[in-house]
């Protein structure tokens, strides 16, 4: 089975649509949020309507559905080391440059009416900071199965389909539609950009970590 880590603003959708057409949704799970149209059903009654139930129970449940049901793709926000069944070979991953990530973020909160204060704002709440390394806390990323650079999405792609021997076909989902308020990286001023860099350290050695190995990868499959 594979494990995709859906960080927020890295593509994910547009992987997720590839995975779903490819695998076919009734072999696949997605845990993103209580009552959401976007996760399965059987996952949503055992994650969020067990109340009495731990969190490790829960992700023991859903580990014996995956088996009865014969899961191939499972993917969420949230990690899924918790999964006895999880295995890091069998784990997918697209990176992205922080500070475009960042932004693309706020635009979408924004967009989305999930966050109204300035980007200044954004970048001061923890809740948004590192938030690719956190959800691969723990986790040695040279030995994630797939590593992508959502920079370089077909390329990166391209590299799944060669590393699991599948042929996931290239979808682009959920771009941002243009409106009038967007902030734009280019845009930033040199000390938001130092700022942004100090309170997302970790996010930005994450992503020159994950280059190197992406790099190392192409030259040695493709």
């Amino acid at each position: 089975m594979l494990f995709f880590f859906h960080i927020p603003k890295t593509a994910g959708q547009s992987f997720r649509k590839s995975a779903i057409e490819y695998f076919g949704e009734e072999h696949c799970f997605l845990l993103y949020g209580e009552d959401s149209k976007t996760t399965t059903k059987s996952i949503n009654e055992i994650y969020y309507k067990q109340k009495h139930t731990t969190q490790q129970e829960k992700y023991d449940l859903i580990n014996k559905l995956i088996e009865k049901e014969n899961i191939k793709f499972y993917s969420s926000h949230a990690s899924s080391t918790f999964l006895p069944s999880f295995d890091v070979h069998n784990a997918a991953v697209f990176i992205r440059d922080p500070l475009e990530r960042i932004v693309s973020h706020y635009n979408y909160a924004m967009h989305k009416g999930h966050f109204k204060e300035t980007f200044e704002a954004f970048i001061e709440d923890p809740m948004y900071q590192n938030m690719q390394s956190s959800l691969l806390y723990n986790i040695d990323i040279n030995k994630i199965g797939f590593i992508g650079l959502t920079e370089e999405y077909t390329t990166s792609l391209k590299l799944f389909n060669k590393t699991f021997h599948t042929s996931f076909t290239e979808y682009k989902k959920n771009k941002m539609p243009f409106f009038r308020k967007k902030t734009k990286k280019k845009k930033l001023d040199t000390l938001l950009i130092e700022k942004i860099k100090i309170l997302n350290k970790k996010d930005f050695e994450l992503y020159e970590k994950a280059r190197v190995i992406f790099n190392e990868r192409l030259l040695k499959l493709m």
